[in-house]
């Protein structure tokens, strides 16, 4: 294998090295965001789920009282 070959190889190499490096950060970064997302969304999730159960909380207190208010009706 002559010298030129060898450089030849070497910068391929090289080139394909880096290529490999930037896919991978931009993996890393994707996802990165793809996990900042889901969380926001999980947190979203999490906010609407406690203002249904406190929704419910204060209707069931409501009928509890009208059903309480209702027996003591003379």
């Amino acid at each position: 294998m002559s010298t030129i070959d060898a450089e030849r190889i070497s910068k391929l190499v090289e080139g394909l090295s880096k290529r490999i490096d930037d896919l991978r950060n931009d993996m890393n970064h994707r996802f990165g965001e793809l996990r900042n997302e889901m969380n926001h969304m999980f947190e979203d999730t999490n906010h609407r789920i406690v203002i249904v159960q406190w929704e419910v909380r204060i209707w069931f207190l409501l009928m509890a009282l009208i059903t309480i208010l209702t027996f003591l009706k003379p």
